[in-house]
C-alpha cells in the first residue's frame, strides 16, 4: 500500500507539470495511472473519477487510450458488485 500512496504523489506531480506545460496526453496518463493506484488502495470513487477524466482528455485528443479508460471503470464496477 505504501508504494501505491507514493505513486499517487508522483502522479500528482506529473499531472501538475503536464497541466503547466499544456501536455494533455501527459495529463491523461497521469490521471489514468493515479486512478489505478487509487483502486489498489480501495478508493474506488476517486479511481473511477480519475479514469473518467482521463477518458475525456484522451477522447478530446483522439488518443487510442480513450477506449481503455472507458472500459476500466465498468470492469472495476462489475468486480465490486
Amino acid at each position: 500500500l505504501g508504494k501505491s500512496s507514493h505513486a499517487i504523489e508522483l502522479y500528482e506531480q506529473y499531472l501538475a507539470i503536464s497541466r503547466e506545460t499544456d501536455y494533455p496526453l501527459g495529463e491523461g496518463l497521469a490521471l489514468f495511472s493515479r486512478g489505478v493506484s487509487h483502486r489498489k488502495l480501495g478508493n474506488f470513487a476517486q479511481a473511477i473519477s480519475d479514469l473518467e477524466a482521463a477518458r475525456e482528455i484522451f477522447g478530446h485528443i483522439q488518443s487510442p487510450y480513450a477506449e481503455t479508460a472507458r472500459q476500466k471503470p465498468a470492469e472495476w464496477r462489475s468486480h465490486e458488485e
